[in-house]
């Protein structure tokens, strides 16, 4: 079930189906676009905002991991252009502005960076990125290099199962990880032959096969490597993702439920199965896989419970919906995909519960500036619920000269302004 304020936009859906697919191919950029896009569809904000995070979250890291390169080569000037994009792509979203600004007052001391490890993925299903965009230059240019840059990225079962595999390999692999899906076939073809029968291999078949969206491919090269590797739980993941692709959403949950009782502790795993079921309309089975993967993932994670608080909220049970997700706004006060389905809770509740529903869409507008239009229109609702209709006429002009050229936004605008 969702809750909403209008129906839903054919713009929005494909904009949400553009950016699936895009992040899935490693094309953070052009995903985040879409994901905003689609975010303004309130039946798909708390999925697609927080998919945008996890687009920016890789562009960062991205653009960081090049700067520091290009610092520990001496090149500070293109170490410091990095670092400013990489503050630039952070957006709104305050940890990652940190972290850039933090490299770029060490490169302003000329203190070369250290190579960190890179950085776990918090979206809500991490191993549903078959592939990584490559950095803006290449890290030395040679697929050597970038073979190891890529595997930093991944989870120690992938790497455990792809580092040893030499030949041809390292080239396929980049070329699959920057999205040349004809390259990377060719040269996966000629490691196929050097390493018969290597798990590893049979991997990047996979990943390719949902790079080219052959789903049904994708789901037997994944259920193959799950069978070889059974703690790969990056593999079940991908094979749940294919299935749910292919329109086999039952067999999806069922692959990955036989998953999680053989690897209980795949934090990941709970979070998908819990989307999943929310997608097919089973809000209990959601809220025990949600309530899962938030005892087992770090206590940070908000994730697990923003999907928690969907499931009650499905089940009729706003008030513990809403103390779910004031528990994860304590966790996180900065993320507009745990403030904003507080809004539309607090605005579903009525009354005085709607002047604060008020307060926290100005709140995720002052967060979320480019999407701020939408978040003031949620507040003119909230104070037309009020009966404060003087007030919500002055918000309604105060949003017309920034709304998109979308046509649904504008239809949205003129439903609020009737009603005042």
């Amino acid at each position: 079930m969702v809750f909403g304020w209008f129906s839903k936009k054919p713009a929005a859906h494909r904009a949400m189906e553009r950016a699936e697919k895009l992040f899935r191919q490693g094309r953070w950029a052009e995903a985040l676009a879409d994901y905003e896009e689609a975010a303004s569809d309130p039946a798909l904000a708390d999925r697609a905002l927080a998919q945008a995070r996890a687009c920016r979250e890789r562009l960062v890291e991205l653009n960081l991991e090049e700067a520091r390169a290009l610092s520990r080569a001496e090149e500070p000037e293109r170490a410091r252009e990095h670092a400013e994009l990489a503050l630039q792509l952070a957006g709104d979203e305050t940890d990652l502005a940190d972290r850039a600004r933090k490299l770029l007052e060490d490169l302003s001391r000329g203190a070369p960076e250290p190579r960190p490890a890179a950085a776990v993925d918090t979206v809500a299903c991490t191993a549903c990125s078959p592939v990584a965009e490559p950095p803006s230059e290449p890290l030395g240019g040679e697929p050597e290099d970038l073979f190891a840059f890529y595997l930093e990225t991944l989870t120690p079962a992938e790497r455990r199962i792809l580092e040893p595999l030499g030949g041809t390999f390292p080239e396929a692999f980049v070329r699959l990880q920057q999205g040349d899906a004809e390259g990377a076939s060719v040269f996966l073809e000629q490691a196929a032959d050097e390493h018969p029968g290597a798990a590893g291999v049979e991997y990047a078949l996979g990943l390719l096969a949902l790079l080219r969206q052959e789903w049904t491919e994708a789901e037997a090269r994944f259920r193959t490597v799950v069978e070889q590797v059974p703690d790969l739980d990056a593999a079940a993941s991908h094979r749940a993702e294919a299935l749910r692709e292919a329109g086999k959403a039952d067999e999806a949950r069922a692959a990955l439920e036989a998953h999680l009782e053989a690897r209980p502790e795949y934090g990941e795993g709970w979070t998908l199965l819990a989307a999943l079921c929310l997608e097919a309309g089973e809000a209990e089975r959601a809220l025990e896989a949600a309530e899962r993967a938030a005892r087992v993932l770090e206590e940070g994670r908000v994730e697990p419970l923003v999907l928690k608080a969907r499931a009650l909220e499905a089940l009729d049970r706003v008030d513990q919906a809403l103390e779910t997700l004031q528990g994860a706004a304590a966790r996180a006060p900065d993320r507009v995909e745990v403030l904003a389905p507080i809004g539309r809770l607090l605005l579903r509740k009525g009354g005085p519960s709607a002047e604060r529903a008020a307060e926290v869409y100005r709140r995720c507008a002052a967060l979320d500036p480019d999407r701020g239009w939408w978040y003031l229109m949620r507040v003119a609702e909230a104070y037309i619920a009020r009966g404060w209709k003087g007030e919500a006429r002055e918000v309604l002009e105060q949003v017309a000269p920034g709304l998109p050229e979308e046509p649904e936004a504008r239809a949205e605008w003129e439903r609020l302004r009737r009603a005042v």
